[in-house]
């Protein structure tokens, strides 16, 4: 049971990183197009 909490843990933290680096990107995009203006 404790097994399979840590991988649906495992399988949040995955998910998260990549929405933070997908969000991440978005912002450095928005940044250099402010820059660019």
């Amino acid at each position: 049971m404790n097994q399979i909490l840590l991988f649906g843990g495992n399988r949040l933290k995955r998910s998260l990183l990549q929405r933070l680096s997908i969000i991440r990107g978005q912002l450095l995009i928005g940044f250099s197009e402010k820059q660019r203006l």
